[in-house]
């Protein structure tokens, strides 16, 4: 995902090897797309050399990869994190999570700063923070670290005497804030700048996993939420009013 104009002529490819490892591609788009509406079918090309690999991750440890800029976080759900600077590229361990996830919802917010939740809060281990902040503190040359985030209302305030699931079924990030809908719960934004939660609403998204807003949609004014529906066929959900 892009998150600056300056980035848009790359792009990022991620390849998963299952008897291998995790390939992860630096792709110049200038040199993919021909201007020239009359020029013969382009020869096929090959695939650079990877920017970067990474090792499966055992069995019963799941893993979450994304990017911001030139920096590629990897979390695990044994509290493990990875970085990988595509510039310099150089692959160094970052700061554990504050406890383990059993599958994770990881997004980048702003620069250099990351958002990352349980899929199933109801599945941690009692105690633990559902959710988490990858950011640098307030010192200048501080490092980056997992700060805790307070549960959002839905989480922190269960109803007596029945147990809960709890489940993310949609989420997208716009500005600093980030928007989760729980599976027929409703939708709950946090603001990482200040780092509340709020509730949106009753209702849900109209998508299944990460969906991508775009704030001028064909430079008409209007805001476009794209994603995909959660039940087959399997085919692309379109959100104009968020």
């Amino acid at each position: 995902m892009a998150d600056s104009q300056s980035h848009r002529h790359r792009a990022l490819l991620v390849v998963d090897d299952p008897l291998e490892c995790y390939f992860i591609f630096d792709l110049n788009l200038d040199h993919l797309f021909s201007s020239e509406p009359d020029e013969e079918f382009p020869p096929i090309l090959n695939l650079p050399d990877p920017a970067a690999s990474f090792n499966n991750v055992p069995r019963r440890e799941n893993m979450a990869v994304t990017v911001s800029g030139n920096l590629i976080v990897v979390a695990t759900s044994k509290s493990r994190t990875l970085l990988y600077d595509t510039d310099s590229r150089s692959t160094f361990t970052g700061p554990n999570m504050c406890s383990g996830k059993l599958s994770i919802l990881l997004v980048p917010v702003a620069d250099s700063m990351f958002f990352a939740m349980s899929f199933l809060p109801h599945l941690d281990p009692k105690g633990t923070p559902h959710a988490e902040l990858l950011a640098k503190g307030m010192d200048a040359g501080s490092r980056l670290a997992w700060h805790p985030i307070q549960d959002p209302p839905l989480l922190s305030s269960p109803h007596p005497g029945r147990a809960r699931e709890w489940r993310i079924s949609g989420y997208f990030v716009v500005g600093t804030r980030v928007w989760v809908s729980f599976l027929h719960e409703g939708t709950f934004s946090f603001d990482t700048a200040c780092r509340l939660w709020r509730m949106e609403g009753t209702w849900e998204l109209p998508v299944r996993g990460l969906a991508l807003l775009i704030p001028d949609f064909l430079g008409g004014g209007q805001q476009l939420l794209f994603g995909f529906s959660g039940s087959p066929p399997w085919i692309a959900t379109f959100a104009s009013a968020i």
